[in-house]
């Protein structure tokens, strides 16, 4: 199983496909794998990496505090382990986050960047979620029925009801179990109240902001998408 590491952190991904690098961050509490059906419809054209962002998935459950930053550099660790000079860059929700510092701070290594589902202001939920995740540390019963909630939380409400929507979830939420909410804790932390919109300015690269009509975040990718030159902002019908 490949893993790159900076800092002493190691950071799970897998590849897949051949051609130009497109490196994809999840949202949370999700992991790589909720880019499934992505993987497989664009590998067919680009050399899709996909990677566990901390304290998901299979990549280490730092419990330490850190910074966006660091985030970041784990990106780029993923990028020098697979020998990637360019790459599309795309993040969704925190993973928009992600890919918003790391395409700021290492502007040379991306091509295009694509931000879905968030924005460059902290979120208003940031110290609610520190606040509950923090509460949940050592009763794993809590914390598998709080994720499955923020995994519902995550998607629209037809959508969490259908066939596929009910199949996806519970694929995350049965993985609950090699999750640390003190991690999870962490990772919230090192978003806290990071504010990136003065530095929106610095974006010449292309830009996709995607959301969702009943995405909570709308408004905010809306303002994003206005102080990117050039950027597209695009809204999804009926979607979350």
């Amino acid at each position: 199983m490949p893993y790159s590491s900076a800092n002493g952190v190691r950071t799970y991904y897998e590849t897949a496909g051949e051609g130009p690098a497109l490196v994809l961050l999840h949202a949370m509490p999700f992991d790589l794998t909720l880019w499934r059906y992505q993987i497989a419809h664009f590998s067919a054209r680009f050399r899709v990496i996909a990677l566990d962002c901390r304290a998901h998935g299979r990549s280490d459950p730092v419990t330490t505090p850190y910074a966006l930053v660091d985030l970041a550099q784990d990106v780029l660790a993923v990028c020098r382990a697979e020998g990637v000079k360019t790459a599309v860059l795309a993040g969704i929700s925190v993973g928009s986050r992600i890919a918003l510092q790391t395409v700021l701070d290492h502007p040379q290594t991306f091509s295009a960047v694509v931000l879905v589902g968030s924005g460059a202001k902290p979120s208003g939920s940031m110290d609610r979620r520190i606040a509950e995740y923090g509460a949940l540390d050592g009763d794993a019963a809590a914390f598998a029925a709080y994720r499955r909630a923020h995994l519902e939380f995550g998607v629209s409400a037809p959508f969490a009801k259908s066939a596929r929507g009910r199949y996806l979830i519970e694929s995350f939420a049965e993985r609950s179990g090699r999750m640390r909410p003190a991690a999870m804790l962490e990772l919230f932390k090192a978003f806290g109240h990071v504010d990136l919109s003065g530095r929106l300015g610095e974006i010449k690269i292309p830009a996709l902001v995607i959301n969702g009509e009943h995405d909570n975040a709308l408004a905010s990718g809306r303002w994003t998408a206005d102080r990117i030159t050039g950027a597209v902002h695009a809204v999804l019908p009926d979607a979350g």
